[in-house]
């Protein structure tokens, strides 16, 4: 989450809320001045209540880092992504519905889908949706030079694309040994100190002469402007549903080469294709979406207006609820004992997951020994009680508790874990720690006295109660000193991916519901892997099941490669599972919260019964 966020360890959930206002809403007979009110309801010396407004007030915990769907990998970008634009199909608690794709065929094999595109599909431009929309935005993703964090949504189901993305590699990195070979040096040497060259970078061994390969020789092909054929490297049950996911919505490339530079940076920069436009983006303040007049769904869309406030604070959130500004928001753990018996109070599950991920590049983070030390010193079940306090629930793998091991299974990915391994992968167990880290920083020839490390974290004031916390366990007992570094939302991300961390709290939300989601993540080559942990049997075990011939040999060398990162490595340390407390008004309805993409589908929700 999604990089959920996705998806953000502050544990701050987005808040919804209503607005006062009138509005009519086309085809929503709710919707009626109160003067027509009056005349329907027959009941002569009273005075009618007013029609609902379909005005939606939501809160965002922190700015939206990029809108650019191709690029952008944050929870809330790809919350406010889900409600602009439309790929191929949307998910709501039915399943999946049509979106720019109004039927869909597949082969008997399931490696062929043909999507047929709905003439009616515009973009707010005025220009129809067509097929090669898609082309061009999945072509973007998977070309190197773009530098897509998300090239493997591409690349790992549709046939040719990794052969695109490799060779474009090799063109990326050829450049800039040409160019700039410090750099090139900088990013590709090797843990023995030599350097590869950049075929054997981009294609895992000496290639002489590589030869191109074009967009043309991958599994797309427009058959016409509302025809798509797709051609997959294997038959993969969650794929369809994948192209809801932001990677996959369509671009208008005239539009987008037109406003290059400043793409997706203000409302004016974007095209919307979705239910919502992006009408203001008061950075760092708010931001308001309406109703999309030509969206080809636009009678289904009640709501007129969404608008989300950017608060950082949680007793701010409860607040604004409390005043009757907004109709839903998280509640931390201090505000929970307050509003369990509420009505309105309401908890989910939303199977992301908040880890420490460790720069491995940085001595003593190389030791395994330290990494475990560190994870092992924590206590993550008064972690949870005494910082979240909502159920979430402490983390000893990386897959989240309650997450199938593959789709449609009648098991959890945890219990056949546990049933492998006779138990969690590790437990919290101070002793042990103490004692690991004596031995790592010998190892690693750092005397124990001097050793203090910095820990990278978000500046919410749940993550900062959080940090805190944690830095306190650390002090209390392995003896080091603990610096925090918390910083917005952005700059950790920012951060992170630079490398620039010694220890950082990261949270992932998954993008669809197979166990891939998670074990991806921490591949040697994952652009997601900002600690660089590296194992080669993990990546051979990840790869076996990619390439397994059934679920349950796929779900074992998954659950055979988690043991390496975690129980043998602790190539990241989990910490918790994160489930979300909050309160929502009860005349807010059809909202559906998701587990998999964007947290919320906005397109079925309206307002019904404010007035009442």
């Amino acid at each position: 989450m999604k990089r959920t966020n996705k998806w953000l360890p502050a544990l701050l959930v987005l808040v919804l809320a209503l607005a006062v206002g009138l509005a009519g809403c086309g085809g929503n007979q709710n919707a009626q001045p109160s003067d027509q009110g009056q005349n329907n309801t027959g009941d002569q010396g009273q005075t009618a209540k007013p029609a609902d407004v379909q005005e939606l007030h939501l809160m965002l915990s922190d700015e939206p880092p990029a809108l650019d769907a191709q690029i952008t990998t944050d929870q809330l970008s790809i919350l406010l992504l889900g409600a602009v634009q439309e790929g191929l199909v949307r998910v709501n608690q039915d399943g999946i519905q049509p979106g720019i794709a109004e039927k869909w065929d597949v082969s008997q094999d399931g490696l062929k889908y043909t999507f047929h595109l709905n003439k009616n599909a515009k973009w707010s431009n005025g220009d129809p949706v067509t097929a090669q929309d898609f082309s061009d935005a999945w072509e973007r993703a998977a070309n190197a030079e773009n530098a897509s964090q998300y090239a493997s949504m591409i690349t790992d189901y549709i046939k040719g694309a990794k052969e695109y993305y490799d060779y474009t590699n090799y063109l990326v990195l050829k450049k800039q040994y040409e160019t700039d070979k410090a750099t090139y040096e900088k990013n590709n040497k090797q843990d023995d100190g030599t350097v590869p060259t950049p075929d054997v970078v981009a294609f895992g061994k000496p290639v002489k002469d590589p030869q191109p390969v074009t967009w043309d020789q991958v599994g797309v092909k427009v058959v016409d402007p509302n025809t798509l054929e797709v051609e997959l490297t294997q038959a993969v049950p969650y794929w369809l549903e994948l192209t809801s996911f932001p990677t996959y919505l369509p671009i208008n490339k005239k539009f987008y080469e037109a406003n290059k530079d400043k793409y997706a940076t203000e409302p004016q920069y974007l095209l919307y294709n979705g239910p919502f436009v992006l009408q203001e983006w008061l950075h760092d303040q708010k931001v308001t979406l309406t109703k999309n007049p030509t969206y080809w769904d636009a009678n289904t869309v009640k709501l007129e207006k969404i608008t989300f406030d950017i608060v950082k604070d949680s007793n701010t959130e409860l607040n604004l609820y409390e005043a009757g500004d907004v109709d839903r928001t998280g509640l931390t753990r201090e505000q929970v004992p307050q509003y369990k018996d509420d009505p309105n109070f309401k908890t989910f599950p939303e199977m992301a997951h908040f880890y420490f991920e460790f720069n491995t590049k940085v001595k003593p983070f190389d030791n395994a020994k330290v990494r475990k030390a560190i994870s092992l010193a924590i206590d993550r079940k008064a972690y949870v009680d005494t910082i979240l306090n909502n159920g979430s629930e402490p983390a000893y793998g990386l897959v989240p508790n309650g997450f199938l091991a593959y789709s449609g299974a009648t098991k959890t990915f945890r219990e056949l874990s546990e049933a492998k391994y006779g138990g969690p992968l590790f437990k919290d167990d101070p002793a042990q720690a103490k004692q690991l880290l004596a031995e790592g920083l010998q190892e690693s020839g750092i005397d124990p006295k001097s050793f203090k490390f910095e820990l990278l974290g978000d500046d919410t004031d749940t993550a900062r109660k959080g940090n805190e916390f944690l830095k306190a366990m650390w002090e209390q007992n392995l003896g080091i000193k603990v610096d925090l570094v918390q910083v917005p939302f952005k700059e950790r991300l920012k951060r992170s991916r630079e490398g620039n961390f010694q220890v950082v709290m990261s949270g992932w939300g998954p993008d669809y519901n197979d166990p891939n989601t998670w074990l991806f993540l921490f591949e040697t080559n994952s652009p997601y892997n900002d600690g660089k942990y590296s194992n080669k049997t993990y990546d051979e075990l990840v790869a076996k099941a990619r390439a397994a011939k059934t679920v349950d040999e796929r779900v074992d060398y998954f659950i055979q490669a988690e043991k390496v990162l975690i129980q043998d490595d602790m190539g990241i340390a989990p910490v918790y599972y994160r489930n979300l407390a909050s309160l929502q008004r009860p005349y807010v309805k059809g909202l559906f919260e998701k587990t998999f993409g964007a947290q919320f589908e906005y397109k079925w929700a309206y307002i019904e019964g404010k007035n009442q």
